[in-house]
């Protein structure tokens, strides 16, 4: 059995099914990672989403903030953009299904055999995986509640900017969804820089990228993130018993 780590996939339905044949997945055996974003930009958001979710257990995922964006605009929390290509999921006959399912995925995950963890954007260097894992759960179990609706009204927005433990309410979960969803970059200090993006060359001094950053401050277990960018290319990454990993590219042309 092999488990493949995907990254935002954003509604390149064919061009994920080119992947998987690539890499010859077999649905009965092998099982898929998915770092979050699987909808919005790509054409083919609502087979996507069906095509995942009817994985069953051979498919984990992690939300990425365009999930939580279709989430956002389907409960009339936020309205929608001219970039977003969500129209199939709200007008789909089983969209209250997919929605639920959704909800229902999680923002990190650990597979302590593996010993690999997987999110979507990153960490700040503060956390443990312990601790990141502990917030996540606090803000999963919001997000799966019934006091999901009112949490989106107070969900988006950029401060606080920096961890501190006395944080709480809106002021802590916020910060946990805008680190593990949005964050591209963290100074040393753990202070976000959710304007950031780009390479790090383009970027103010003693700004970290979230990924090789990651990889010099976490020792607990390996990271498995998003690439961040959305459907340019899809990264499988191959997580076999000798830890082996491969990098396989699908082309999709979708812009940031």
């Amino acid at each position: 059995m092999s488990t493949y780590a995907i990254g935002d996939v954003q509604g390149c339905y064919r061009e994920l099914m080119t992947l998987l044949e690539h890499i010859n997945f077999n649905e009965n055996s092998d099982r898929l990672w998915f770092a979050g974003d699987l909808v919005n930009r790509g054409p083919e958001s609502l087979q996507t989403l069906r095509f995942i979710k009817q994985l069953g257990d051979n498919a984990v995922t992690v939300l990425g903030n365009h999930d939580l964006h279709l989430l956002a605009v389907a409960y009339g929390k936020k309205t929608g953009s001219s970039k977003d290509s969500l129209d199939s999921i709200l007008a789909a006959d089983d969209r209250d299904e997919l929605l639920d399912w959704l909800r229902r995925q999680y923002l990190l995950i650990t597979d302590e055999a593996l010993a690999y963890t997987l999110l979507h954007a990153g960490l700040p260097p503060q956390w443990t995986i312990h601790q990141a894992r502990k917030l996540a759960s606090e803000v999963e179990n919001i997000i799966r509640s019934d006091d999901f609706l009112s949490f989106l009204d107070v969900m988006y927005g950029d401060i606080p900017d920096q961890w501190d433990n006395a944080l709480d309410g809106h002021d802590r979960h916020r910060f946990v969804i805008n680190v593990l969803t949005r964050m591209r970059y963290c100074d040393t200090a753990g202070r976000i820089a959710l304007k950031a993006k780009g390479p790090p060359e383009h970027n103010p001094i003693r700004i970290y990228r979230g990924l090789p950053f990651l990889a010099e401050k976490l020792s607990e277990t390996k990271c498995s993130l998003a690439t961040g960018q959305p459907c340019t290319w899809v990264t499988s990454v191959t997580l076999k018993s000798t830890m082996s990993i491969r990098w396989t590219r699908a082309a999709c042309g979708v812009a940031n």
